[in-house]
């Protein structure tokens, strides 16, 4: 069976036998009491990572987002990207209920972001998502910064898709830019004192934890104000060893992991479009046959199963759906080139993906092209 389910990117495990031991698993005391010696090393490595001042790990982009409500002002404004991720939307949610004003705005609205900040108090947050989960699109990171800085508020990103795959200084012979430090760091924009980047592990480096990195001031407030550190425990033992393995791998050997994935990518689309299907994810992990109507989604999903490739059967705004299919840098070109021509014979079968994606994606409104990476 060839599973194309798995958002381990780079196809980073860890192991029991490949992490350094512990001799107890978790502390026993709230996170805001205690913290194990290595994490500490661990954010100092993460901001460097991403280019930030400073960094801090926490349990998940959830636990992050519950929290945001404490890098706000109190009579400041939270704007929130409307295509933004579920956790993001549900930290917004949490902060409305605690009295902050929280509105939406359209991807790329930069006049309605504008007048959302115009006229009121600084320290609002302006949140977004750095790479559209629908389309696989960045979202407008120098707009919203520059609105940011005019208006005194941060920019906070939810950078999950992006950290370990996108990197700095992108060029045609490297798309996806080197070192994995996210969106920003692919767009030029780190280092900026209006920009909080938050983001699973649990992706490209395969650890199960998530970091907030920005000005240390910034980061400095959220260890302080945070109540989730109050109330959950502190990375687990085994956590910490894994993103520890993972900053490793990425710094040795992370730019050849990408290279070997961007080539899957490649060759998967390119197999597939001969076949005559239209895939939507550009040069991204995350590739799908768009399909009409659930029910198609579902027969071309069992064909393909029985034919030996897993995909992951999804919804889409607007009634319709897609079988979406995951590449990792773990899978082996054969099954790459297999899992592609069979994905091509069964969709032609179930006259699925026969037509380009509209031009632009129904969750965010972007057009569906990975921007200097097409």
């Amino acid at each position: 069976m060839i599973d194309l389910t798995s958002s381990l990117y780079l196809g980073l495990t860890h192991p029991s036998g490949a992490l350094r031991p512990w001799r107890a698993l978790t502390l026993g005391r709230p996170a805001a009491l205690a913290a194990d010696p290595l994490a500490r090393r661990l954010e100092s490595r993460l901001a460097r990572l991403l280019a930030t001042e400073a960094a801090a790990l926490g349990r998940s982009t959830a636990h992050l987002s519950l929290d945001l409500s404490t890098l706000v002002e109190p009579r400041g404004t939270i704007l929130l990207d409307a295509a933004s991720y579920p956790s993001l939307r549900w930290g917004a949610e949490r902060a409305a209920g605690a009295g902050h004003a929280v509105r939406t705005f359209r991807r790329g609205d930069l006049r309605a972001l504008a007048r959302g900040l115009a006229g009121r108090p600084r320290g609002g947050l302006i949140l977004t998502d750095g790479v559209c989960c629908g389309c696989n699109t960045p979202a407008p990171l120098d707009e919203y910064l520059a609105i940011a800085l005019r208006y005194g508020a941060s920019l906070v990103i939810d950078d999950t898709q992006a950290v370990g795959i996108l990197g700095a200084r992108p060029d045609p012979a490297r798309p996806w830019g080197c070192g994995g430090g996210g969106t920003a760091a692919w767009l030029g924009l780190t280092g900026s004192p209006s920009l909080i980047v938050m983001a699973s592990l649990a992706k490209a480096l395969g650890a199960p934890l998530a970091a907030i990195a920005g000005p240390a001031a910034a980061v400095k407030r959220w260890r302080r104000t945070s109540e989730t550190r109050v109330h959950s425990s502190p990375p687990a033992a085994a956590e910490l060893a894994a993103v520890e393995r993972a900053l490793a791998a990425n710094g040795r050997y992370g730019d050849d992991l990408r290279a070997r994935l961007l080539a899957h990518i490649r060759r998967f689309r390119a197999v597939v479009g001969r076949g005559g299907i239209w895939l939507d994810g550009g040069l991204f992990p995350i590739q799908s046959v768009a399909v009409d109507g659930t029910a198609v989604a579902r027969e071309l999903r069992r064909r393909l199963k029985r034919a030996g490739v897993l995909g992951v059967l999804q919804g889409a705004p607007g009634g319709g759906a897609r079988v979406t299919f995951v590449l990792t840098a773990a899978l082996a070109l054969e099954s790459v080139e297999r899992a592609a021509a069979l994905i091509a014979d069964h969709a032609s079968a179930c006259h699925a993906g026969e037509r380009a994606p509209a031009g632009e994606c129904a969750r965010c409104g972007s057009d569906r092209t990975l921007r200097r990476a097409a």
